[in-house]
Order: structure tokens, then sequence, then C-alpha cells
């Protein structure tokens, strides 16, 4: 993304869906206080439910953001509804849409997976599937 937008500031939110209880967890967040920020672009690989998505989102308008733009490369057709339900404002750009969730509720047929191999600070990716 920064080849796209150089001059972007990039912050951090890391969430990830707990296997038990199906809820978003945070487990970092590197948004300042103090900030200027006048559109923050969501990159969310999978979206699924949407359930990590909707608790960024209600952080960032929290955090003031006038303009939320969200790119997916896949997302599930109930993650997409359930986003423009709870944030109709929220423009999300999306390269597939998959009709169906598992039962576990996550997209079914069309899974990505990447692997990285970490040495040091440098991740290699090692494969990617679609």
């Amino acid at each position: 993304m920064l080849e796209l937008l150089p001059d972007a500031t990039v912050h951090h939110i890391g969430m990830y869906r707990s296997n038990c209880s199906l809820l978003p967890v945070q487990y970092y967040n590197r948004l300042p206080k103090e900030h200027s920020t006048d559109i923050a672009i969501v990159l969310e690989p999978m979206i699924a439910t949407a359930g990590t998505l909707v608790a960024v989102i209600d952080q960032l308008k929290a955090w003031n953001v006038p303009k939320i733009m969200v790119l997916s490369v896949i997302a599930s057709k109930a993650g997409l509804d359930r986003t423009k339900e709870r944030h109709p404002d929220v423009t999300v750009r999306v390269g597939q849409i998959d009709e169906l969730l598992s039962d576990v509720s996550s997209s079914c047929h069309r899974c990505i997976t990447v692997q990285y191999l970490y040495r040091g600070n440098r991740s290699v990716r090692m494969r990617a599937e679609l």
C-alpha cells in the first residue's frame, strides 16, 4: 500500500477473532492520541463474519476519522451485509465475494493461505494459495 501512497502515515490496530467465543480480541493498538487523519484505509485480507472489521471501524470512528475505506481480497456476502448494516457510510472494495460461510463462521469456498518464514526481523512469504 505504501508503494501507492508513499506519504501516508501508517498506524496499526491488531485484532483477531477468538476461536472459542468468535468475538474480536484486540492485541495491539498504535493509534496516537493526536492526529489529523482525513481518511483511514483498512487493509483486511478476508472478511468472514465481519466481527473484527466492525470493531476496527468502531475504533476509527471513536478516533474521529471522517472517511473510512476498507480494502479486502475476499469477503463473504454475510460479512459485507453486516458491515454495511453497521456502517453504511464506509466504502468497502473487495476482490471476490463468497456467498457461503462454513459452520465455524469463516469463508468456505476460497481460502487464502499465506505462510511466512520469520528470520530475525525479516519475513519471507513462502506460499500463497487461492
